[in-house]
């Protein structure tokens, strides 16, 4: 494989990328997924850039759930994609616009990993691109569309071809090569950095099995130095996530159960998917999990090899569907009881990168036996196969919701205010964080950067929670003396959100240490930003 066809290949994936989330290309700057974590990624980008600068010893603490300190911690910090897209917003890029460039790049890299994966694999182009149309546009990518962390999966396939040629010919190299792209892994995406963990001993056993002691003994140098390098380059990072435990918590069993895969998960594709929509929708973003006939038949001759590498991806493929399931399958209840690690993860489901991983490689294997008995028309054969698997994933165009880029009234005022904590209201229940705007408050954050007494996150402060409760009947006597204990300085008010907004607008205004300090657009509607005295 050379610089030249890997390149070549590149372009191909910005066209294919560009052709199968359109029309993101036309709204770069102005639209987002729908789901709320798209609005959460455009934070956590945005606050890495507006800190980095400024305090970079503080980057985890974020101005989310004040006064709590470490809040970027509470879920993926994406600080990978946050390093690279901080100097595209220094220079003027908008949030949203930095953050879809890395949704759409993703793509890009999460192909050409595979590409580079399954070409050394298999030396055929035709597996390449069978793989890597696999691996890189299969519906659960498309699922998760709106999760930055989640569709940054490229360093998986590079660290498995790392793995290979580590098990062929051991190298110290090789070793601190393959530490390294789990640290990469794990500063784009912690879960995935978990579950590649968790796979690597499993697919290198595999292919090692049965080799005489003496090749044994030379591994054991380079995975030391794949050991050293993947502690010294992820511990660091990985500190803040333990303080954060010891104030959240681990997750419930419960929980748990509600994020794990169910049977018919693996026949669920995105509304829109031009061949299965309409027969298989999800049950929800995280559960599109249907592989794609065409990739599990091909998958399929990839065992017709015979050889250590298909049975090591056919394991591994087994193994991690399987551990989709969370406690119903066999496996993930071993995990959550003996590493402490799984304790704080929530989505089993998210086990079928791996296993989307594995397919890809298998369906390599099976393109090559496929097209080496194609003689003449091995080459329509090979871009046969990877057609029908690109089909069976066009779910365009998708659908994108419009947000400002440019800061609201409001917020131009809030920014020039003295600093102090923001209360936006309306807020969620106690009951029901998932059900809030607290995403929507926080980009509209980045706009001032006051902190927030508020936020969301993949965990919650029990101080939050308790705020919640105290503000249960807003505006009361009793909420406001909650928000002076926080203490609160500004309490922003949205007509567009809250049915109840003249009401408690009416309250705050006959209050004589609530002062009005600005009535105008919030981007939405009326809003009216009040400073408490």
């Amino acid at each position: 494989m050379t610089p030249r066809e890997l390149l070549r290949a590149g372009v191909v994936f910005v066209g294919l990328t560009a052709v199968l989330t359109y029309p993101q290309v036309r709204f770069m700057r102005t639209h987002l997924d729908p789901h709320y974590d798209s609005l959460f990624s455009v934070w956590r980008l945005a606050w890495i850039a507006h800190q980095l600068p400024r305090d970079p010893r503080h980057l985890f603490d974020a101005n989310i759930f004040f006064p709590q300190p470490n809040t970027l911690a509470y879920s993926d910090a994406l600080l990978l994609p946050g390093i690279g897209a901080a100097p595209l917003i220094w220079m003027g890029l908008p949030a949203i616009a930095a953050y879809n460039l890395l949704v759409l790049l993703s793509f890009v890299l999460c192909g050409l990993a595979m590409y580079a994966c399954v070409r050394l694999l298999t030396e055929s182009v035709a597996a390449a691109w069978f793989g890597s149309v696999v691996f890189a546009f299969q519906a659960f990518r498309f699922g998760h569309y709106g999760q930055l962390e989640t569709l940054w999966a490229w360093p998986i396939p590079l660290a498995l071809l790392t793995l290979d040629r580590l098990a062929t010919r051991p190298r110290l190299s090789r070793g601190a090569l393959l530490g390294a792209l789990v640290a990469v892994q794990a500063w784009s995406c912690v879960y995935y950095a978990v579950f590649l963990i968790t796979a690597l001993p499993m697919v290198g056993l595999a292919l090692v099995v049965g080799q005489p002691v003496v090749r044994l003994r030379r591994l054991v140098a380079p995975l030391a130095a794949a050991a050293v390098v993947a502690a010294v380059l992820v511990g660091p990072y990985a500190l803040p996530y333990l303080r954060s435990a010891r104030v959240v918590g681990v997750r419930s069993e419960e929980d748990v159960r509600a994020w794990s895969a169910v049977g018919r998960d693996y026949v669920a594709v995105p509304e829109r998917n031009w061949v299965y929509g309409k027969l298989a929708p999800g049950r929800s973003n995280e559960m599109l999990l249907f592989p794609g006939l065409t990739a599990l038949a091909v998958g399929a001759a990839g065992l017709a090899r015979r050889d250590r590498r298909s049975v090591a991806y056919a394991i591994l493929f087994v193994v991690a569907v399987d551990l989709t399931f969370g406690f119903s399958g066999g496996l993930y209840r071993v995990l959550f009881d003996h590493l402490f690690v799984y304790n704080g993860l929530r989505v089993p489901a998210r086990f079928f990168v791996l296993a989307s991983a594995a397919l890809a490689i298998l369906g390599g294997f099976g393109t090559a036996w496929l097209t080496a008995r194609a003689g003449s028309r091995a080459a329509l054969a090979g871009g046969a196969l990877a057609g029908l698997a690109l089909l069976e994933s066009v779910s365009t165009p998708l659908a994108l919701r419009p947000y400002t880029a440019a800061p609201p009234a409001l917020y131009n005022v809030l920014r020039g205010q003295a600093p102090g904590a923001v209360l936006e209201w309306p807020l969620p229940r106690p009951t029901s964080l998932g059900d809030t705007f607290d995403p929507l408050y926080m980009y509209f954050s980045t706009f001032h950067w006051h902190p927030l007494v508020s936020g969301y996150s993949g965990n919650y402060p029990q101080s939050y929670i308790n705020l919640l409760h105290d503000l249960d009947d807003f505006p009361s006597e009793e909420a406001i003396a909650a928000l002076r204990r926080v203490p609160v300085r500004y309490v922003v008010l949205h007509e567009a959100l809250d049915p109840d907004y003249k009401r408690v607008r009416s309250v705050l205004s006959r209050r004589a240490d609530m002062g009005l300090a600005y009535a105008g657009s919030d981007g939405l509607g009326e809003a009216a930003l009040f400073e408490l005295k």
